[in-house]
């Protein structure tokens, strides 16, 4: 058989085996992501290296989710569920593009509930820790704590 990625004549070890190595595998993968990007980016005319400063955004929308409507921390780990991110309000795999005008600031959490919903899409947390407050209470409380770390930092 012989490699899709570099050409070299190979025996695979596996069924269906594409490439003769990891390596092979890996660069083909992040091709078809980069071709992928690129197709995006196209289809919705976005610029190539559009970069859109989270803190732009946050100051835009003045440090509330705008799919929860709650505050965001701004002095958080980045990996919690509640720190800020970009969300996108057209979906970018509805054709959404890439620009400023189509982001809003959000939680990690309420940005990964919406998916790829549209711009109507809002969460509300009363009603989810109601149907279940022993998941959702422990996530709410967490995010009081860090809006009052935050507080205290300012004030202190």
């Amino acid at each position: 058989m012989i490699c899709k990625w570099c050409g070299k004549e190979f025996t695979p070890d596996k069924h269906r085996i594409k490439y003769c190595s990891d390596e092979c595998a890996r660069h083909a993968k992040r091709r078809r992501e980069q071709n992928k990007k690129r197709w995006r980016r196209n289809a919705t005319g976005d610029q190539k290296n559009t970069r859109i400063s989270l803190s732009e955004v946050y100051e835009r929308d003045k440090g509330v989710c705008q799919i929860c409507g709650l505050p965001v921390p701004r002095d958080c780990d980045r990996n919690d569920d509640w720190a800020a991110s970009r969300d996108h309000i057209i979906p970018i795999t509805k054709q959404g593009a890439h620009t400023y005008f189509n982001c809003q600031l959000a939680h990690r959490i309420c940005n990964s509930a919406k998916q790829d919903n549209g711009a109507e899409f809002r969460i509300d947390w009363m009603s989810r820790i109601l149907s279940d407050p022993e998941r959702w209470e422990k996530k709410i409380n967490h995010l009081r704590f860090l809006l009052a770390k935050e507080a205290n930092q300012s004030t202190g």
